[in-house]
């Protein structure tokens, strides 16, 4: 039977799979949703699971918040041999909808290194997340439709929340409505939204949070003064460009940063570091000028 470990919901982190899936129980729950059922396997954070399969050592399974999105998590493998911690995308920054991370130690550090290349600072989060509200209101004043182009799962709810607690009135595209159910039934509260369903023009007088492949469907593109503005990591690689063709951009990300990496490398305490994704010839270097053993996954 395959087996897998999904470390968030997140589409290149979990695909479909007929077999057993061990996940947190959010992160099952928003699988169930976008790729249907299979053998899933929950276990709360700290909660270790046995693993055993004839012709391999037994080892222990667990898994701890990774402050990324909603159930994600960081993935610790204990055997005979030592322990491995593999983070999936990480932030130490806390979220308004997921779980703070916790960092736990290990022998062995396998990273993602999305932003981990040396001057890759993200803004204070208080900063950008009033900057959000600030941008709605303004083009709310002025006659705009203020639309924030946000990935459904992740940073649309967040961008939703920012607005909604400091009492913006959002429409929301229908592919996080879906979501909400389970982010409340996690303890997130949000309040009144309305569904855009892409089919009907939303009520004026709100903003629009919707993922960035609605960013040219018919029913946005005809919005009365429509004001695009991309909320992502990305924009602090180009400044001057904003992605997703927006008139401008906001670097609020559920990713930690490059002095974010580092302390994640420096709370796990592993003697070695292997990095992978984004920038990890160049994460790896900056950690072995630091002292610390470190490369490049290539497995």
């Amino acid at each position: 039977m395959p087996r897998a470990v999904f470390s968030h919901a997140h589409a290149d982190h979990a695909r479909a799979l007929c077999g057993r899936v061990y996940a947190s129980p959010e992160t099952a729950a928003v699988a169930r949703l976008r790729l249907g059922e299979t053998e899933y396997v929950v276990s709360g954070p700290g909660q270790p699971v046995e693993l055993k399969r004839e012709g391999f050592a037994p080892c222990r399974l667990t898994l701890f918040p990774a402050g990324h999105v909603l159930g994600s998590s960081l993935v610790r493998v204990e055997g005979p041999s030592g322990s491995l911690l593999y983070t999936g995308d990480v932030n130490l920054v806390p979220s308004l909808t997921c779980a703070p991370a916790e960092v736990p130690g290990a022998d062995l550090l396998l990273t993602e290194s999305t932003f981990g290349l040396p001057g890759l600072v993200f803004p204070p989060v208080e900063g950008l997340r009033q900057r959000v509200v600030e941008l709605a209101r303004e083009a709310l004043a002025s006659g705009q439709s203020p639309v924030f182009l946000a990935y459904a799962f992740g940073k649309g709810p967040e961008v939703a929340k920012v607005l909604l607690d400091a009492g913006v009135p959002v429409v929301l595209h229908e592919a996080i409505v879906r979501l909400l159910r389970v982010y409340r039934h996690a303890g997130f509260a949000f309040g009144k939204v309305r569904d855009f369903s892409t089919r009907r023009r939303p009520a004026p007088g709100h903003a629009l949070v919707v993922p960035p492949s609605a960013r040219w469907h018919p029913a946005v593109v005809r919005l009365e003064r429509p004001r695009f503005v991309a909320v992502t990591g990305r924009a602090l690689l180009d400044p001057a460009r904003p992605p997703f063709r927006a008139d401008e951009a906001i670097p609020l990300s559920d990713h930690a940063d490059f002095p974010g990496l580092l302390r994640v490398a420096e709370l796990s305490g592993a003697a070695k570091v292997l990095t992978t994704h984004g920038f990890a010839k160049e994460f790896a270097s900056a950690l072995c000028e630091r002292g610390r053993d470190a490369r490049p996954f290539t497995g």
